[in-house]
């Protein structure tokens, strides 16, 4: 099996993506921050964030998560 650049592809001329994600080392950059790392990103015209926040601890859920019903059906 091969993979394929979009790029590689016949008659493609443009690629798009939603999200390109990375894992950001701050030993990698001299300890420069992630924030700061992404403020200059931000500088150059390049849209760049933090990603996808979490969602199990937020309120709405909560109950759920510690409901009977739940805890029965997703036992650790």
């Amino acid at each position: 099996m091969k993979l394929y650049l979009q790029t590689e592809v016949r008659n493609v001329t443009r690629i798009s993506a939603w999200k390109f994600p990375v894992r950001y080392k701050e030993e990698s950059f001299h300890g420069l921050t992630r924030a700061d790392f992404l403020k200059a990103l931000r500088a150059e015209g390049i849209p760049a964030s933090t990603g996808y926040v979490t969602q199990n601890d937020k309120p709405y859920l909560k109950n759920t998560f510690e409901s009977k019903n739940y805890r029965r059906m997703y036992t650790a």
